[in-house]
C-alpha cells in the first residue's frame, strides 16, 4: 500500500467514524466530491493546506491523517509511531448478538504505561471500523495487570465511558472488562462485561466462553426457555388478533358484532378515551390506524401475569 492509498483509508475512517457523508465533508473542505472520493481511493495526492483542513474538520492531527496515529496530540506528550490494535467484544442480550468494537491505541513516549485511545464502538466489519455506531477518544492506563480506559463520546462530548479490565492469566493477549456507561437504547447507566483481546476473535462459541456466557448457552438455549418463548408468542398472537379484529368497526357507523363489543370492554377505558380524543375530526383511514395503535398501546401496556391470565381466561381455561 503507498503512502496515498493509506491517507485515503484513514480519511474515510475518521469521517465514517463521525457519520459525514462524501458530500458533507467535500462542502468543508470546499472541494468536489469526486475530488475526495479520489482522496480517499488513493487516486491523487492531498496539498498541504487540505492536510491541515482536514485535521481540523476530522479533530485529528495531520500526522493521523499521512500515517497510522489515532490521536489528537497534546503538546506536553508525544505518542510512538506504531498503533496497537485490539478488538473487544461484548454480548447484547436484548438483540442477542455480539458487539465487536475495534480499540487504536498508542503508548507515550517515557510513559509505556499510558496511552492515547480511539474507540470504534459496535463496527459493522472489523476491517473498516469507521463504520461504526460511535467514536471515543481518550486515555488508557495501566499497572501491573491491570488497568483503566477513560474515553468520551466524540459526537456527545458529556457522555463518557469506563472500561476496567485485567489481564486474563489462562489466555494470554486477552483481557476480561467491565464497561460503565449509557445504554444505546434506553439511555441510562448500565454495566456489562467485555472481552479484549489482541487478536481478532472469529470463533462464535469461544467468544460466548470467554464473555462467561453460560446464560446464553444453558438457560436462553435450553428447552424450558424455547417453550416459555413459544407460549409467549402464542398468547401475544391470540390476544393481537382478537382484539385487532375486534376494533375494525368500533366507534364507526356500521355495527359491530356483540362478540366484538365484548373484546372491546376488556381495553381500558383510559385507552379509550385517548383514543376518542385523538380521533377526532380525522379520516375514516386515520380513525383506523389510531384504533390499530389503540390495541398495540393496549396490549404493550400489559404485564406477563395480566396477559397470560387474559389469554386463559378469553380460552376458558380459568
Amino acid at each position: 500500500m503507498n503512502v496515498d492509498e493509506r491517507v485515503g483509508q484513514n480519511i474515510r475512517k475518521y469521517r465514517m467514524a463521525y457519520n459525514m457523508t462524501l458530500k458533507e465533508l467535500a462542502v468543508l473542505l470546499h472541494k468536489s466530491v469526486s475530488t475526495v472520493s479520489k482522496y480517499e481511493k488513493g487516486d491523487i495526492s492531498l496539498d498541504m493546506s487540505t492536510f491541515v483542513e482536514l485535521s481540523r474538520i476530522l479533530k485529528v492531527s495531520p500526522l493521523a491523517i499521512i500515517g497510522d496515529e489515532t490521536a489528537k496530540e497534546e503538546e506536553e506528550c508525544r505518542y510512538a509511531e506504531k498503533i496497537e490494535k485490539l478488538y473487544m467484544y461484548s454480548y447484547d442480550a436484548i438483540g442477542k448478538v455480539i458487539i465487536k468494537s475495534v480499540i487504536e491505541q498508542q503508548v507515550v513516549e517515557g510513559n509505556g504505561n499510558r496511552y492515547k485511545v480511539h474507540l470504534f464502538n459496535d463496527v459493522s466489519e472489523i476491517r473498516e471500523p469507521g463504520d461504526c455506531s460511535g467514536l471515543y477518544t481518550g486515555e488508557y492506563e495501566k499497572e501491573g495487570f491491570i488497568g483503566t480506559y477513560m474515553l468520551h463520546n466524540q459526537a456527545l462530548k458529556s457522555e463518557h465511558i469506563m472500561i476496567s479490565c485485567v489481564n486474563n492469566l489462562v489466555n494470554p493477549g486477552q483481557q476480561l472488562a467491565l464497561v460503565s456507561g449509557l445504554s444505546n437504547y434506553t439511555m441510562l447507566p448500565i454495566t456489562f462485561k467485555a472481552v479484549i483481546s489482541e487478536k481478532e476473535i472469529v470463533n462464535k462459541e469461544k467468544l460466548m466462553n470467554l464473555l462467561g456466557d453460560l446464560a446464553y448457552r444453558k438457560v436462553f438455549s435450553s428447552r424450558q426457555i424455547y417453550k416459555m418463548e413459544l407460549a409467549e408468542y402464542t398468547i401475544l398472537d391470540f390476544l393481537m388478533n382478537r382484539l385487532v379484529s375486534s376494533v375494525l368497526y368500533y366507534n364507526t357507523d356500521s355495527e359491530q358484532d356483540s362478540l366484538d363489543s365484548r373484546m372491546v370492554s376488556f381495553i381500558s377505558d383510559n385507552y379509550k378515551t385517548a383514543y376518542r380524543l385523538q380521533s377526532q375530526g380525522k379520516s375514516r383511514t386515520e380513525k383506523l390506524y389510531l384504533r390499530l395503535l389503540l390495541v398495540t398501546d393496549y396490549v404493550c401496556g400489559m404485564t406477563d401475569s395480566y396477559a397470560k391470565r387474559l389469554y386463559q381466561e378469553m380460552n376458558g381455561i380459568i
